[in-house]
């Protein structure tokens, strides 16, 4: 649990558009699996995950740290250019993959 209740439902309202995002996505770009990728569905799922694998060191950071590509681009990315293939505005998730390739150049400019 996180200690910062403001922090934590700050986090939380990301996740809830990020995900709202994706299942706008791909409600445009595939229908025939909407009633699957509902936005609960995925919040639950990546609540799950988040929930899992709290203790663990993600691989994107790992990526960050080493000063490699992280998979943002076939993540975030993909989802991004989905959305605008299929006019679905995703500004969370440029945001997200926005800030993931800013610290890549980052890191990747300071080793």
């Amino acid at each position: 649990q996180c200690a910062d209740a403001g922090y934590y439902d700050s986090m939380r309202s990301y996740l809830s558009s990020a995900c709202a995002e994706i299942a706008a996505v791909y409600a445009r770009a595939h229908p025939h699996l909407h009633c699957e990728l509902t936005t609960q569905a995925i919040e639950e799922y990546v609540s799950h995950i988040a929930y899992s694998s709290a203790r663990n060191r993600s691989s994107m950071l790992q990526d960050i740290d080493a000063g490699r590509q992280t998979e943002a681009e076939w993540i975030n990315g993909y989802l991004v250019r989905l959305g605008q293939q299929h006019g679905v505005p995703t500004p969370v998730n440029t945001l997200l993959y926005t800030l993931i390739k800013l610290k890549e150049a980052a890191r990747y400019h300071m080793s």
